[in-house]
């Protein structure tokens, strides 16, 4: 407990410089609020339904059409090098006319010739595909950057395939005597008089395919190569397999669709705003959004109040100080200017009355609008003039039982 100036006793609670508003105030003020602007809350329901009522009418009745591409077939190429050379003389591990398959390393001396073949394909439900190969054998030196000092090519095969189906193999043969080729370099570096650069030697086969495969026309073209890389006595040879997907994109014009929030918030929008509105125009009719002139004259006091807040604290005026001089003032702010002139506080008691309480005098203002409006006190039922009420020995009790059971006048 602690006291203030001229004996007013004070809670530590109740000295507490907060003064929250309300639960009535808020209401009071919400009432308020929705009777001075029904006019404009009821044209944004109003709003708030045509907009409701779009978004229904777009997403259940006419959504609307988008195109979406979707894979109508799918067929793959398929093509690869087969290669093997046959053993010309005899040795203590090969015998003449051996023919050795699939190696990725050849003895240049037993095996000279590099004998292949390449075989194209390709996978789908139904086709019919004609397909050109082209083999050649392509000699060259490159600089360090790749770029051809100087190359060589000569045709190894040709084929042409009509009406290839699925499954079938469309295929063009090839020979590549590996020393004779290492002579042929041999001679173009002496006869240009520099071995510059790489040497690089390869069996470059090119496709070229067209036709309808799964109903649709197709045209497709590629390239493969087998290396062939000479080392002292043996030769390497290395080759990829080649293999493509081709899908068959078909645009089809479908429904739109909407997500479930999308679906949903249309016919929430609308019945939300008219349960609103229907809510609100009952109200109206019973006048439970108008203030009465009580209500309003309590909000303005309670508006006041909570303004003047850092100024007033709770408490109960002491009879002894009750009985002193007293000065009634008209309003709270005129009672908080005598309050910062006499350097004191308003001490604001539970019957809705302030005091300030100087060294001979006692100022008073009395809200006359029932208890406090500070920490949830609320508006009486019905309420009485200011005039009215200084004659009405009733509610002057009420007044004085609210402080304690002792008159504050």
């Amino acid at each position: 407990m602690g006291g203030t100036p001229g004996g007013a006793v004070v809670s530590d609670e109740e000295s507490s410089t907060e003064a929250p508003e309300s639960r009535s105030a808020f209401a009071l003020r919400c009432r308020s609020l929705l009777e001075t602007y029904f006019l404009v809350v009821v044209v944004a329901l109003v709003v708030v339904v045509a907009i409701g009522g779009a978004l229904t009418y777009t997403v259940h009745v006419d959504p609307g059409t988008e195109t979406e591409h979707h894979v109508s077939s799918e067929w793959q190429e398929e093509s690869s090098f087969a290669h093997g050379a046959t053993v010309v003389n005899d040795s203590l591990v090969f015998e003449a006319g051996e023919t050795l398959e699939g190696r990725s390393t050849y003895y240049t001396g037993v095996t000279p010739t590099l004998e292949g073949s390449y075989d194209y394909g390709y996978v789908a439900t139904d086709g019919d595909v004609d397909v050109a190969l082209e083999l050649e054998l392509v000699v060259q030196s490159v600089d360090g950057d790749g770029e051809p000092l100087w190359t060589q090519t000569e045709e190894l095969d040709g084929r042409t395939v009509d009406e290839l189906a699925p499954g079938e193999t469309a295929t063009a043969s090839f020979e590549a005597n590996v020393s004779a080729i290492e002579s042929r370099i041999a001679e173009i570096e002496e006869d240009l008089g520099s071995s510059t650069g790489s040497t690089e030697i390869f069996v470059r086969a090119s496709v070229e395919a067209a036709g309808i495969v799964d109903g649709e026309p197709v045209e497709t073209s590629h390239s493969n190569e087998l290396t062939i890389s000479p080392s002292g006595s043996t030769y390497r040879v290395e080759a990829e397999p080649y293999s493509d997907r081709h899908e068959q994109i078909e645009p089809i014009v479908v429904e739109q669709s909407y997500g479930t929030i999308q679906s949903a918030a249309g016919p929430l929008l609308m019945i939300g705003a008219v349960l609103i509105g229907g809510g609100l125009e009952v109200l109206r009719r019973r006048g439970e959004l108008s203030l009465t002139p009580a209500e309003r004259r309590w909000l303005e006091h309670a508006q006041s109040r909570a303004e003047l807040d850092d100024w007033i604290t709770r408490g109960a005026v002491p009879p002894a100080v009750r009985d002193r001089p007293r000065i009634d003032v008209d309003s709270l702010e005129g009672l908080v200017d005598v309050a910062i002139d006499t350097n004191a506080r308003v001490i604001e008691t539970a019957s809705g009355r302030y005091y300030v309480i100087g060294d001979q005098l006692l100022y008073v203002y009395d809200n006359g609008e029932g208890e406090s409006v500070n920490g949830g006190w609320r508006p009486a039922i019905r309420r009485i003039d200011a005039d009215e009420r200084n004659g009405d020995d009733a509610e002057r009790e009420r007044a004085t039982a609210a402080d304690g059971g002792v008159d504050e006048r």
